[in-house]
C-alpha cells in the first residue's frame, strides 16, 4: 500500500472483508511526515475466497479511506 506522507497521520488499518464481515486485520502506527510511503501486510492462512481490501488511514479524529488496488492468489 502506497500512502503520502502527511504530519496528521497517525495510524493504517487494512482489513480482508468477505461477505459474512472482517477475516483479518492489521493496524499500525504511522510517524506523519516521516513515515514511509509503502507498506506490505500479510496475512496466512486465509480461507479460499474473494475479499475486499480496505484501507483507511487516521488523522486525529478523521478517516480517510484509501483506494487498494491488489490480487490475492487463488
Amino acid at each position: 500500500i502506497h500512502i503520502e506522507p502527511h504530519a496528521a497521520n497517525r495510524s493504517l488499518t487494512v482489513a480482508a472483508v468477505d461477505p459474512d464481515g472482517v477475516i483479518r486485520r492489521s493496524n499500525m502506527e504511522l510517524d506523519g511526515e516521516r513515515a514511509p510511503r509503502m507498506y506490505q501486510f500479510r496475512w496466512r492462512p486465509l480461507p479460499a475466497g474473494e475479499y475486499t481490501l480496505v484501507a483507511v488511514t487516521e488523522r486525529g479524529r478523521a478517516r480517510h479511506p484509501l483506494h487498494v488496488i491488489g490480487t490475492v492468489p487463488h
